[in-house]
């Protein structure tokens, strides 16, 4: 509402100020001296059309010609080149309203930075940042997002809120150059503020394990692929997003879990989501075994390559199942206490 009215106000001024909605309409502030542009000195709306590099078309003039890719004649007048330096606008503490951001210390001081899609997608790994502040990760959900979580309260849709939906894009770039586009909807959580703020928790504690049952995963297949030697590096990213994908539709359940048994209000807090924590730790493990042993096939043929594979196994299940030292990490990332290994296997089993 508020921006809504600093919008209506500012049309009214005169055309002159356009200047500070498009950059180009007037003097462009090089940054080159260390000149920086902050909020005060923009339109709300130049976020939309910012020019952090200066871009000029060169026009040209020749007779009417087909376009190359859909055959139709194009004017006389067309784009043959385009010139473009650098030090243009150097944007700071302009946040874009479309934009989740994270918190980073630069020179001891934290500083606001945009997050940006990835190479593999947008998965429930990325999810929590969409729709959720969380004080001691450092992130803030975009200013679009807060909105339409009060209007859907607002609008009693929180019984419904399966079917609301962000859509979340963007490209996935490398030193301005493109890579690829990255397109996918997740869920909106518009839950009472309260309820929502237990459950931010539990997700964080969640997607925080997966990360490291991925990270299991992943380094279990690289020494029982290469152990005697290093694994070749940038060839196993695949695994990580793959374990993900693989482990979402069980996420987003023992995410409707935990929030029915957050919203029962019965018992202490962390104990009302601690079944769910417990059968996750279940589902991260089905899931890493399941994808070790599709990319580790054992050859009857190689001996020597046997032994390491069923060695690495053994380990991944036995950590994944809260034993040893690093399955003992494991569990405390989910606040759970270690299981406890049965009669026949205590002895000798704990690493």
């Amino acid at each position: 509402k508020e921006r809504g009215v600093e919008y209506h106000e500012y049309f009214g001024q005169n055309e002159n100020d356009l200047s500070r909605i498009f950059p180009w309409m007037g003097e462009t502030k090089e940054s080159k001296n260390n000149l920086s542009t902050h909020p005060s000195d923009i339109h709300p709306l130049h976020v939309y059309w910012g020019m952090p590099r200066r871009i000029r078309l060169e026009f040209a003039n020749r007779e009417s010609t087909p376009c190359g890719i859909l055959g139709n004649v194009i004017d006389k007048s067309h784009v043959k080149s385009y010139r473009t330096l650098n030090y243009g606008f150097n944007y700071e503490h302009c946040p874009h309203p479309f934009t989740p951001y994270y918190e980073k210390k630069t020179k001891g001081v934290p500083v606001k930075l945009p997050q940006h899609p990835q190479i593999g997608g947008i998965t429930y790994r990325q999810w929590p940042s969409m729709v959720f502040d969380n004080k001691d990760q450092g992130t803030t959900v975009a200013f679009a997002i807060d909105r339409a979580k009060q209007r859907a309260r607002f609008l009693n849709l929180v019984r419904s809120e399966s079917e609301l939906r962000i859509a979340a894009f963007g490209f996935d770039m490398d030193n301005m150059k493109s890579r690829s586009w990255i397109q996918s909807e997740v869920p909106l959580l518009a839950r009472n503020p309260e309820t929502s703020e237990y459950l931010s928790d539990f997700v964080y504690l969640v997607v925080t394990a997966a990360e490291k049952a991925s990270l299991l995963l992943t380094n279990g297949i690289k020494k029982a692929l290469y152990p005697s030697v290093g694994a070749p590096s940038g060839i196993f990213g695949h695994v990580k997003e793959r374990f993900f994908r693989e482990s979402e539709s069980s996420f987003y359940e023992a995410f409707t879990e935990a929030a029915i048994a957050l919203e029962n209000k019965e018992g202490d807090i962390p104990m009302r989501t601690e079944s769910v924590r417990v059968d996750w730790a279940k589902t991260m493990r089905d899931v890493a075994l399941r994808l070790y042993d599709e990319y580790i096939l054992l050859d009857q043929n190689n001996f020597k390559s046997i032994e390491p594979r069923v060695r690495e196994r053994f380990s991944l299940s036995l950590t994944l199942a809260g034993r040893g030292k690093a399955g003992k990490s494991f569990y405390s990332t989910l606040s759970i206490p270690p299981s406890e290994p049965n009669a026949k296997s205590k002895k000798g089993n704990d690493k």
